[in-house]
């Protein structure tokens, strides 16, 4: 047996978050022992510690403590008595684990959770792409959780094969109770576009379906003013950042899920509304059309195209039967693609051969007693 240490520089409660708590409660399920380090006070540490799992708080605040953290985590991991995996989620994260000697770290798994630095100025774009071949290039292996990521980690030269392993979710019940037409699930952030969704119900006229928007986030001060401009009020209820159950009960509460993103990973909002048979519309871009079948799960539109989210959204609203056809057939194919197990076994598998590949031995024995 082995033990798993996860590193999760962004413990806000977002989608990283998510996959690493669900991810470790189903190993304590299957008797792998757990240990979550994060960010000093975050959400994620929170969690962990209701569940029982242990934790270790760090300061990830300024990527310039890479170094400090190195040691930090050196530390902890001289401790370890049986064979360890180590997983880093994100550069933030990985960059500390890959400054440790291999005697200390002999065994790291890396997942990228998507390359989201593509929209940010050039010499910001350059330095994580330096940080991501970094790690991509020391870990033990690699994983992306799409394939186009994983055509663009190809370029990194990676020393290992790389994984693609999809997110996974829980099966639910299909929705029964539609108080909104609309949800939108994420953050009120540029990637997840939400500007737009003002211009969206505009387009929709004369039809007036009703929007939930569920989350929070530096544009939501924005978005509720152009809202109100726009004599949108009786149409949009925001219902700010919720927890994930709570995030969760309210989509249920929709009949079809918008999610009109400029960039993606692989996001769990989609999987969560098809496990549900919810149908969805949402942005033709890398990650998101791996999950959605446009005309037979959903639609995908361009990113920008406001008349032809317009027009999609008004399709399915307009038609029920079209609704409950795609909304069926998300649902069979998030069980089959998207399930929470199959991540799980996959992961639980990879573990298992970066271990056999190193031949690990308890740290102890590598680098002596402390």
């Amino acid at each position: 047996m082995f033990d798993v240490m996860h590193i999760l520089a962004d413990g806000r409660p977002r989608g990283g978050a998510t996959f690493v708590l669900d991810l470790s409660q189903k190993l304590l399920l299957s008797h792998v022992a757990v240990t979550i380090a994060s960010q000093n006070g975050s959400y994620v540490l929170e969690e962990a510690g209701k569940l029982g799992i242990p934790t270790v708080a760090l300061d990830f605040r300024s990527r310039h403590r890479s170094a400090v953290l190195a040691i930090t985590l050196g530390q902890h991991l001289r401790h370890a008595r049986r064979p360890l995996v180590v997983h880093a989620h994100g550069a933030r994260s990985g960059l500390p684990v890959a400054m440790l000697p291999k005697a200390v770290c002999p065994v790291w798994v890396y997942t990228v959770h998507g390359f989201h630095f593509w929209e940010k100025p050039w010499g910001v774009r350059d330095l994580a792409w330096l940080a991501e071949r970094f790690c991509i290039r020391r870990s033990s292996a690699t994983v992306l959780v799409s394939n186009s990521d994983r055509s663009q980690a190809m370029k990194a030269r990676p020393s290992q094969p790389l994984e693609v392993i999809h997110y996974g979710r829980t099966p639910a019940s299909a929705a029964t109770q539609h108080d909104f037409d609309i949800a939108f699930l994420g953050r009120l952030h540029q990637q997840k576009n939400p500007l737009i969704l003002p211009e969206i119900l505009l387009a929709m006229r004369p039809a007036r379906p009703s929007l939930c928007v569920i989350g929070g986030g530096e544009f939501e001060s924005t978005l509720r003013q152009r809202v109100a401009e726009l004599d949108l009020e009786n149409q949009v209820t925001f219902c700010g950042a919720l927890s994930g159950e709570k995030a969760l009960a309210q989509l249920q509460r929709a009949r079809v899920m918008l999610l009109p993103s400029r960039w993606e990973g692989m996001p769990i909002s989609i999987m969560e509304a098809m496990h549900r048979a919810i149908p969805v519309v949402a942005s033709d871009i890398a990650g998101t059309n791996e999950q959605v079948v446009d005309g037979v799960t959903g639609f995908l539109v361009a990113r920008e195209d406001v008349a032809g989210y317009a027009d999609r959204l008004h399709k399915l609203l307009a038609d029920p039967a079209l609704q409950h056809r795609m909304g069926m057939a998300a649902m069979a194919r998030a069980r089959e693609h998207f399930s929470i197990e199959r991540e799980v076994a996959d992961y639980k598998d990879l573990y298992e051969r970066v271990l056999g590949r190193t031949n690990q031995r308890p740290i102890d024995a590598l680098v002596g007693s402390p």
